[in-house]
């Protein structure tokens, strides 16, 4: 069986079943599998989480929350977000013609060892701060970016703050607080919001090495 990441399925075929192999202190592997609807489409995954000793130590049944079918060509993925030294899975379930991706997000933590849901965020990809903060970049049209920034309160995702960043013709950019889309509980002003995490700079997630 192929590992997820050498897997790129070409137009309307449905991709092979795959596996993620994390090199966390757990040692887990998660076999991918693709449920296939009537169209030919991928409906649903079901992710098994194996051990170390070969055995299935819990099925994750994975599809988009309105019931369509998941329209994201990538494959699940490993990624230490919570900078715990532990990789959380993050399934994509759909892809927007702007670019923008929704992913969910399962987390396992030494003292919580089964992977549960914690939420869903959207974006290009998932990136970090310097401070531990997750962060998505996603858009709406050809000027502005919004950037959401995450973290992990127990076995749930909670939105911190998010921001927006519109650009002119000529590169540059105005930032501000998002004052429609996200609204964290951070406890911040807009002003305090603009100016912990306009000039944030953040770097794309790694999985554990």
């Amino acid at each position: 069986m192929p590992r997820c990441g050498d897997v790129h399925p070409v137009g309307p075929d449905v991709p092979p079943d795959c596996i993620l192999v994390s090199h966390d202190r757990a040692g887990l592997t998660f076999v991918v599998r693709h449920a296939v609807d009537g169209n030919g489409r991928v409906e649903s995954l079901r992710i098994e989480v194996t051990g170390s000793d070969g055995n299935v130590r819990r099925n994750l049944d994975v599809r988009p929350a309105d019931g369509t079918s998941m329209t994201s060509p990538a494959e699940p993925a490993l990624l230490d977000l919570a900078g715990d030294g532990r990789d959380q899975l993050v399934v994509p379930l759909s892809l927007a013609i702007v670019g923008n991706t929704t992913y969910a997000i399962y987390r396992a933590t030494d003292a919580a060892p089964d992977f549960a849901y914690t939420g869903t965020v959207v974006g290009f990809g998932l990136d970090r701060t310097a401070d531990g903060l997750i962060a998505t970049t996603a858009k709406s049209g050809p000027a502005d970016r919004y950037t959401d920034f995450w973290q992990f309160d127990d076995a749930r995702l909670r939105l911190v703050a998010g921001i927006v960043r519109t650009y002119a013709a000529d590169g540059s950019s105005v930032c501000r607080a998002d004052t429609e889309g996200a609204h964290g509980d951070s406890g911040l002003s807009d002003q305090d919001v603009e100016r912990r995490f306009c000039d944030v700079t953040v770097v794309a997630a790694q999985p554990v090495r």
